[in-house]
């Protein structure tokens, strides 16, 4: 699918996606082979013009909320938020926990 679109179905720009093709924009490591595949799934799909608008949305929703569950995100979580210590939080756990993939 060409990147204007995919700019379109995103409802964002050219020069946004470009910024997110090089790595520019939207960078973050979770060190999960689980939540890698369900990334490259997700882009697949929408360049597949099988999903657009809502439906990526949730899809997307749907994966941070698995990587909040699991506790992927807690390392950089405490680095914005410095009271946070991932070893004793709870929070996300109990309040995703039940989500699958």
């Amino acid at each position: 699918m060409p990147r204007s679109k995919i700019s379109t179905c995103l409802g964002i720009s050219l020069s946004l996606i470009t910024r997110y093709v090089k790595r520019e924009r939207g960078v973050y490591d979770i060190k999960s082979r689980e939540i890698e595949e369900e990334i490259k799934k997700l882009a697949s799909r929408i360049v597949e013009y099988e999903l657009c608008g809502m439906e990526v949305d949730y899809e997307l929703a749907r994966i941070i909320l698995y990587a909040l569950s699991r506790k992927y995100v807690c390392a950089k979580h405490s680095e914005i938020d410095e009271s946070i210590d991932p070893a004793k939080c709870y929070i996300c756990p109990k309040l995703f926990g039940s989500l699958r993939i």
